[in-house]
C-alpha cells in the first residue's frame, strides 16, 4: 500500500490521494483505458483556480513515454516532463525528469532513475541519479525482495554519500495475507548501524478491497496511534470515500476526507480533497483532481474479447454480437459519470438494443456481472 514513503516526511494529504490514485491506473488497463491528462485545482475565494495539469503521452504500443506538468499563471506554463525509454514487454526501462527554466526558455535535466525487473514484470531495483554539472551523479537505491508467492515482502531504500557504497536509509518490511494483500507494512530506520522501529500500517480488508487502515509510531516503548484512514466503496466496489483521522488526546478527530466520483467503467473521474475545520465543525475545499483518459482500440485490450458491438458510432440502434460465453450475461450501458440509462440480458448471438432515446455523446456498454468488460460507444 506505500510506495516510497519518505519516514518523517511531511504529508500533503491531496498529493498522496493523488499518488494513490495514479498507482492504481496501470491496473485498469484491462479496461482498455489510460489517462490522458490529470488536472489539479485549489478552492480559493469560493471558486476553483487552476493549478497544475499534467499530460500522458503514449506510443503506437500504448507505452508511456511522456508525461508533462504544467502550472498555471493566467496560462498554463511547462514546469517538469518525464521522459520514459521503455523494455520490450511495456516496463519502464529509464525515466529522465526535466524542469523548465524560462530564463534560456529550455528544459534542464533534474533526475534520471533506471529500472531492473523480476521475470514476473515486477520492480527489482531502481536507482535514482540528480543531474550535477557535467555529468549524472547516484543518490538514492530502492531495492525489492519477494517470496515465494511473488508477494512483495522488503523494499530497501539507500542512500549515495560519495564516500562509500550505498548506505542504508531505510526499510519496509510487508506482512502479507494468503491471497497477497499486505495485512501489516512496518518502517524502519537505519540508526547506529541497527534497524530501529519508525511506525507500522495495518490493513483490514472485505475480500480484497482494503476498507481500513491505521498507522502507529514507536516511541521507543510502545505503538501509538497516529493515522487512522477509512475506505468506502460503492454497489460496483469503486472506491467513492476516503476519510483520514489523526489521533488526538486518546481519541480518532477527523483531517481530512477524499471524495472520488468514478467513471462508469470503474476509473476515477474526479477527486476532491477537504480539510476538517475545527471551528466550524465542517469540511472545507481544499483541491480537487479531476482525470481524462484515452480509449484504446479493441485489438489493444488484453483480454479477450467475449462480445463486440455495431454499428460504432451508432445513430439509433445498436447490436451486441456475442459469444457462447456471454449468453445469459447481464449488459448496461451508462454515460461517462457512471448514469445507467439501459440494461439488460444477452440472450441470443446478437441482441439490438434501441438508443434512440439517449443524447448525443459518449456512453460505456459494460457485460458481465462483475462489469469487467467494456466497449466505448459513440451516440450520434
Amino acid at each position: 500500500m506505500k510506495t516510497e514513503i519518505t519516514p518523517g516526511a511531511s504529508q500533503n494529504n491531496f498529493g498522496l490521494v493523488a499518488l494513490f490514485f495514479i498507482c492504481l491506473l496501470s491496473s485498469l488497463n484491462s479496461l482498455g483505458q489510460k489517462i490522458q491528462s490529470s488536472l489539479t485545482e485549489k478552492w480559493k475565494n469560493e471558486n476553483w483556480e487552476n493549478l497544475t495539469q499534467t499530460l500522458y503521452t503514449y506510443d503506437g504500443n500504448t507505452y508511456l513515454i511522456n508525461d508533462l506538468t504544467q502550472e498555471w499563471d493566467t496560462a498554463w506554463k511547462n514546469a517538469f516532463k518525464t521522459d520514459y525509454t521503455n523494455n520490450p514487454d511495456g516496463t519502464a526501462q529509464q525515466s529522465i525528469s526535466q524542469s523548465w527554466n524560462t530564463g534560456v526558455a529550455g528544459w534542464e535535466n533534474l533526475q534520471r532513475t533506471t529500472y531492473t525487473y523480476t521475470a514476473s514484470k515486477k520492480v527489482l531495483t531502481s536507482e535514482s541519479e540528480f543531474w550535477s554539472v557535467p555529468d549524472w551523479t547516484f543518490f538514492v537505491k530502492q531495492s525489492n525482495t519477494y517470496d515465494g508467492s511473488d508477494y512483495l515482502i522488503n523494499s530497501l531504500v539507500q542512500n549515495y554519500d560519495f564516500i562509500s557504497p550505498w548506505k542504508n536509509s531505510y526499510q519496509i518490511i510487508y506482512t502479507n495475507n494468503p491471497n497477497g494483500t499486505v495485512s501489516q507494512d512496518l518502517t524502519q530506520l537505519w540508526k547506529v548501524s541497527i534497524w530501529n522501529d519508525e511506525d507500522r500500517t495495518t490493513y483490514t480488508y472485505n475480500g480484497t478491497k482494503v476498507i481500513l487502515s491505521i498507522t502507529q509510531i514507536w516511541t521507543g516503548t510502545i505503538w501509538e496511534n497516529s493515522i487512522k484512514d477509512t475506505y468506502d466503496y460503492d454497489g460496483s466496489g469503486y472506491l467513492v470515500h476516503m476519510l483520514s483521522q489523526k489521533w488526538v488526546s486518546g481519541q480518532w478527530k477527523n483531517d481530512y476526507q477524499s471524495i472520488i466520483t468514478n467513471y462508469a467503467d470503474g476509473n476515477p473521474y474526479q477527486i476532491v480533497s477537504q480539510d476538517w475545520d475545527d471551528t466550524s465543525l465542517a469540511w472545507k475545499n481544499d483541491s480537487r483532481i479531476t482525470f481524462t483518459y484515452i480509449t484504446l482500440a479493441i485489438k489493444d485490450h488484453v483480454f479477450e474479447k467475449s462480445f463486440d458491438i455495431y454499428p460504432n458510432p451508432a445513430l439509433d440502434k445498436i447490436t451486441i454480437k456475442a459469444n457462447d460465453n456471454s449468453l445469459g450475461s447481464k449488459y448496461s450501458v451508462s454515460d461517462q459519470m457512471g448514469r445507467q440509462f439501459l440494461n439488460g440480458t444477452i440472450t441470443d448471438r446478437e441482441t439490438v438494443i434501441n438508443i434512440d432515446q439517449l443524447t448525443t455523446g459518449v456512453y460505456f456498454i459494460q457485460i458481465g456481472q462483475n462489469k469487467n468488460q467494456t466497449i466505448k460507444m459513440v451516440k450520434k
